[in-house]
């Protein structure tokens, strides 16, 4: 498994840091971003703006397997309510509630076990071509609360409304080798989205890509 998970806390405001206080650390987070086109990342801060963050970034090209993960959890409610609002004032082309009765994962058949081990999971050709999934866009296995692969994992509870700014079959952003991903729909065998996500219950915010 290729996964790797960046932690920092700092002030958010210049005002509120004492002069005996570091300056953040922001080079991993780039080092992750800049895998990127830049096209891919644009929805992304050029800095993390919270106080707290978690940067992931996912490498499997062999199990069409990539994303990479921005991570605010926690916030203070005025910091969350001001960071969202911005977000929702952009355009996006759908979103989904974990209670939606068909939502379109990518690497749908992927476990917590499966992930760690970097082993292919066990297919059931029979719901891979779900009639509910013409119109949907594909989101990240990571807010599939059946398996909930990554949540667990920096103590946050999986209850995110999921925006997707945009999704796209095109492989030309393929900076991975990847062939067609057998765990996908006829239309999504490649290709890749971006988003973000709304916890307001915890007061959460998550920007994400995934390519597969």
């Amino acid at each position: 498994m290729n996964i790797q998970i960046y932690c920092i806390s700092f002030c958010i405001f210049i005002g509120t840091c004492s002069a005996s206080k570091k300056v953040p650390d922001f080079n991993k987070y780039l080092e992750y971003k800049n895998r990127f086109d830049s096209t891919l990342t644009m929805h992304f801060p050029e800095y993390p703006l919270a106080e707290n963050y978690i940067a992931t970034l996912h490498t499997e090209s062999k199990k069409n397997n990539v994303w990479f993960v921005l991570v605010y959890p926690d916030l203070s409610s005025d910091i969350y309510d001001s960071i969202s609002r911005v977000l929702l004032e952009d355009k996006y082309i759908a979103s989904y509630l974990d209670r939606d009765t068909c939502i379109l994962y990518i690497n749908p058949f992927e476990t917590k076990t499966t992930l760690e081990m970097s082993t292919f999971p066990l297919l059931d050709s029979n719901i891979i071509e779900k009639p509910c999934y013409k119109g949907k866009y594909p989101i990240p296995n990571l807010f599939n609360k059946n398996e909930d692969i990554y949540f667990a994992d920096i103590g946050l509870e999986n209850m995110f409304e999921v925006y997707v700014i945009e999704a796209n079959r095109d492989k030309k952003y393929h900076l991975f080798n990847m062939d067609e991903n057998v765990q996908m729909p006829v239309d999504w065998k490649n290709g890749y989205s971006f988003g973000f996500a709304l916890n307001q219950t915890n007061n959460s915010i998550i920007y994400w890509l995934a390519m597969w």
